[in-house]
């Protein structure tokens, strides 16, 4: 009997180390002599997964804990054609560098298990230099998992029940679906050239995608993910927002210099506004009767009267003004500037700029927490995305993992519910 039990015991153990072996990963980063350094410069990976470096000259690839602790989890020096291979039984956040080039840096994020819970409220990031979509934890401020997609996510949209995000990918022509839940790309969806925002219906079954190469709004079949139509617009469609009574979408045509205005059941463009020159991010206020857009050369933001379908006037602010999301609680629309470094929250009573806020490098879209008290600002030049208070103002700065400068924020979005 007592033999019976061991041979049991045993027989477990190597099905088990079996499933261990099978369940792992081997990943593979190739150091560079040119920025980012690495490829990927950040990897998300799970416990008892391995990653090798391939290096093609002198370098170390050194854990950051030799310089804060002298106790590495991983450091060796490697010569051209070398490698070190290492494999990560712990969670947690590993930062590392180059010894001899310090300015050489990457991180390796292992996660406790395969997929970290969604939760109301977490914030998606379009990482474009890496391809991925990160996500920060709302409770804690940190990243807590990555999705690889296509070629420079650029903008993101969740179906209103959660279960679905669609993501543009900015420099292909696909847009990508993704299971909110299981974090996993589901498909792709061929839409045209050069796809910049997504946005969906109240209803979900309707997703329209600017396609900013070929001048129109793609419109896809939300239960099918089938292209069903299309609307033409002006030259460089890019930013978009609808009227809440879903009657029109406001266009930002960054090739035009004016704002379309589409009427969606018609499927047709009935007027358009001029603003600057490249108008990049749209929005429209909660009563739907003024839109804003932000406009990269003129540094300027377009307030827009959708009544009488005419300019009211344009907010000098310099830089480059990029998206313009307006805030349904506190009446204030929040501006990244992608030149300056700064947030402008406009009075959208007033249209007045009341106070620039300090933001990452390269501050590019913005989103709103559930209960719209934070704004999050994703940063393209900085490797963080920015928190503000949207009552006091101030700010967190969430970092992003990857190499300095290497994440590339572009859209950000949260999650407003959780799916079932």
């Amino acid at each position: 009997m007592k033999k019976f039990i061991l041979f049991v015991g045993m027989l477990v153990c190597l099905i088990s180390l079996s499933e261990m072996s099978w369940a792992a990963n081997k990943y593979v980063v190739e150091t560079l002599d040119y920025q980012p350094w690495y490829e990927p410069a950040g990897l998300t990976i799970d416990v008892g997964d391995t990653v090798t470096w391939n290096n093609p000259s002198f370098h170390t690839v050194t854990h950051i804990a030799l310089l804060t602790t002298g106790k590495p989890v991983f450091h060796k020096m490697l010569g051209p054609g070398d490698s070190l291979t290492h494999t990560f039984n712990e969670a947690g956040d590993f930062d590392y560098l180059c010894a001899l080039h310090p300015w050489m840096k990457g991180k390796v994020l292992v996660r406790p298990g395969r997929v970290a819970p969604v939760k109301k409220g977490e914030i998606w990031v379009a990482a474009q230099f890496q391809n991925q979509i990160q996500i920060i934890d709302p409770e804690t401020d940190k990243v807590v998992d990555a999705i690889h997609v296509g070629n420079n996510p650029h903008n993101i949209w969740f179906t209103p029940d959660g279960q679905y995000a669609y993501v543009t990918s900015w420099h292909d022509d696909e847009l990508w679906k993704i299971d909110v839940k299981s974090r996993t790309v589901l498909k792709k969806i061929e839409v045209g050239p050069a796809p910049a925002h997504v946005y969906l219906n109240a209803q979900g079954d309707k997703v329209y995608t600017t396609v900013m190469g070929s001048n129109y709004i793609t419109v896809i079949d939300g239960k099918t993910d089938t292209v069903v139509g299309k609307i033409e617009t002006g030259a460089g469609p890019h930013g978009m927002w609808p009227t809440p009574d879903w009657k029109y979408f406001v266009v930002a045509e960054s090739h035009a210099a004016d704002a379309a205005v589409v009427d969606i059941a018609q499927g047709k463009t009935i007027a358009h506004i001029p603003t600057g020159v490249v108008p990049l991010g749209a929005s429209v206020t909660p009563d739907g009767k003024k839109a804003y857009i932000g406009n990269g050369i003129s540094g300027t933001i377009s307030v827009l009267d959708l009544t009488t379908m005419k300019k009211i006037k344009d907010l000098k602010v310099g830089g480059l003004p990029v998206q313009t999301p307006v805030n349904p609680k506190y009446k204030y629309a929040v501006v990244p500037n992608k030149g300056l470094g700064v947030a402008h929250i406009v009075n959208t009573v007033r249209d007045v700029v009341i106070r620039d806020v300090r933001t990452g490098k390269g501050a590019h879209g913005a989103d709103f927490s559930p209960d719209a008290r934070y704004a999050y600002v994703s940063n393209t030049f900085d490797n963080t995305t920015t928190k503000i208070d949207m009552e006091t103002f101030k700010t967190t700065q969430i970092e992003l993992w990857g190499g300095p400068n290497t994440s590339g924020g572009q859209g950000v979005a949260v999650l407003k519910v959780t799916p079932k």
